[in-house]
């Protein structure tokens, strides 16, 4: 027995240590010492080569920015934080668009082949990113903060759940094709909140106070029961379908199943001076060319008014107050000019401009889809409203 101790030795192998769950033990002395298990060398990043399941066992700390924790080549792995924290030597200051972090650097949280599963603990201050996975690996309870790359990544197939992101330089949270995000915190990133790859599912999650859009959605995703508010470029990327979305809620206010700006009639009617107060928080009085062409909005028909024949679009033949880009002007008849001494009158002496969708079509289609009508500021409409 002897013999083989010093043999051990001599050759540089390490023997295992096991938690007392029966999992390989990571810590600081090991990975600072000889190594946590046989394939490791000594120092960072702790280096797992071989399927099997991992748990740290005290917090881990990284203080040179080129280099990671924790290296994952063998596939199907299991590894648990056990609640501990993964750090590196970087942090950032601000949030949102003011963020920076530093100092830069290589060296990643925890860099992972497929299959990994890694989850129940925090990663933070690592200049590439803070959680790093190949093809279909698994996040799952994790808090990844102040990292100047990228939060979370995984790839294709990859799945990240009721986890917490939060003033990461990139995005919160980053996925390749078919993946899925659900019940996830991503907030006051560098870049986008979620920012997900085509046909990916995107659900329950929080994004708020990001520098990019709250969800940058892949095309043919489905994005379901989000909550996205404060985002700097908007709720949803616009410039990529969604398929299906719906239940989202951009703060008080409910995002376009498609991400579309929305737009609605106000069922609360108002005379000229009243005009400018009847759109809902998170929506603002239309100008006529912001709603030109109505074909690149949606219709909100849980606000606006309808008809019978509405289905989900907008009604025609009803008339609302509409804002005209021109100067304050007292009694002006045109429309186009009119609005109400600025919208501030509601005398029957002046005039404002609404306009109605035309529902007279000839057999050839209405040429433009607008009527436009100066009406009387004492008259009461509803006014035409589009999403901020």
């Amino acid at each position: 027995m002897r013999w083989l101790v010093v043999f051990l030795g001599v050759i540089g192998m390490v023997a295992p240590v096991w938690a007392d769950s029966g999992q390989l033990e990571i810590n600081q002395s090991c990975a600072e010492g000889p190594g946590c298990f046989p394939g490791d060398p000594p120092g960072f990043p702790v280096r797992i080569v071989k399927p099997g399941s991992y748990r740290l066992t005290g917090s881990l700390l990284v203080t040179d920015p080129n280099v990671s924790a924790i290296q994952v080549d063998g596939q199907y792995v299991k590894l648990d934080l056990g609640g501990f924290e993964v750090r590196g030597p970087a942090s950032c200051s601000g949030a949102g668009a003011t963020l920076s972090c530093g100092p830069g650097g290589v060296g990643v949280g925890i860099d992972g082949a497929a299959g990994l599963d890694v989850r129940d603990g925090m990663v933070a201050g690592f200049g590439a990113g803070g959680v790093r996975l190949a093809g279909s690996g698994t996040v799952h309870g994790l808090r990844v903060l102040e990292n100047g790359g990228h939060g979370i990544e995984v790839g294709e197939g990859g799945v990240v759940e009721d986890s917490r992101t939060q003033r990461n330089l990139g995005s919160g949270v980053f996925t390749g094709t078919g993946a899925r995000v659900e019940d996830c915190h991503s907030n006051r990133n560098g870049s986008h909140g979620i920012e997900g790859g085509v046909r990916g599912m995107l659900r329950s999650n929080h994004a708020l106070e990001n520098a990019g859009f709250g969800i940058d959605a892949g095309a043919l995703s489905t994005v379901t029961l989000n909550t996205l508010f404060g985002n700097d470029l908007g709720t949803l990327d616009r410039a990529t379908g969604v398929a299906e979305p719906e239940g989202n809620r951009c703060g008080d206010d409910a995002c376009s199943r498609d991400g579309r700006r929305l737009l609605y009639l106000s069922a609360t009617e108002g005379n000229g001076s009243q005009a400018l107060t009847l759109c809902d928080p998170g929506f603002h009085p239309a100008a006529l060319f912001e709603i030109w062409d109505p074909s690149g909005l949606q219709y909100d028909t849980t606000r606006g008014q309808t008809r019978d024949d509405s289905g989900l679009g907008p009604p025609s033949g009803i008339t609302g107050w509409v804002r005209t880009g021109s100067f304050q002007n007292t009694a002006g008849p045109n429309v186009g000019q009119a609005n109400c001494d600025g919208w501030t009158s509601a005398s029957g002496g002046l005039t404002g401009s609404s306009v109605r969708l035309e529902e007279f079509w000839s057999t050839t289609g209405p040429s433009w889809p607008w009527d436009g009508i100066a009406a009387l500021c004492s008259a009461t409409k509803g006014t035409w409203c589009v999403q901020d």
